[in-house]
């Protein structure tokens, strides 16, 4: 699956002419081969668990998406950013037998590198009671 803009510039560098991309992409968009709403759904449903809301904005408009397609993809997903840290701390979890403050340390460390904040980290680790 393509996003419009990726496969524009596919396009591009195999130095289409323009018309001829244009009705490249039209046909395209005619049979549903691209469709970015569809892939934005995808890709939230694919990353959910593993990313931040916001790393997946970033690479959803990196590759074209726009924000409020974005938006509506995230809200038909029922995208829970709290829901995500959790199945995230359960993956290491299960990795781990005892939990001590550099463990933690490690699990927040983990967390915010998938682009999740602090506070939400924290939250969810003092929810859980778990760290």
């Amino acid at each position: 699956a393509r996003t419009e803009q990726q496969l524009r510039r596919k396009l591009a560098e195999g130095f289409y002419p323009e018309e001829a991309a244009d009705y490249a992409i039209a046909y395209c968009k005619d049979k549903h081969y691209i469709d970015d709403e569809e892939y934005a759904r995808r890709y939230i449903e694919l990353k959910t668990g593993t990313l931040s809301k916001k790393m997946i904005e970033q690479k959803l408009y990196s590759r074209g998406i726009g924000k409020d397609i974005t938006e509506n993809a995230f809200e038909e997903t029922g995208f829970s950013e709290d829901e995500a840290i959790r199945s995230l701390i359960r993956k290491k979890i299960g990795e781990v037998d005892t939990y001590d403050r550099e463990e933690r340390q490690k699990v927040i460390r983990k967390l915010m590198s998938k682009g999740f904040s602090y506070d939400s980290i924290r939250r969810v680790l003092d929810d859980t009671g778990i760290c």
